[in-house]
């Protein structure tokens, strides 16, 4: 039986992702930052 490793920043339940926010772009066209965008804006808590 596997257990979660807890180690791995991408499985601590006690992590919050969070939206972007303001002018600063992650991608490099706005284009493809507002779908990036939207799917963040709809797992944020």
């Amino acid at each position: 039986m596997n257990h979660p490793n807890f180690t791995d920043p991408r499985l601590d339940p006690t992590r919050t992702i969070r939206a972007p926010r303001g002018a600063e772009k992650v991608c490099k066209t706005w284009l493809a930052e507002a779908a990036y965008r939207m799917i963040q804006n709809n797992l944020d808590p």
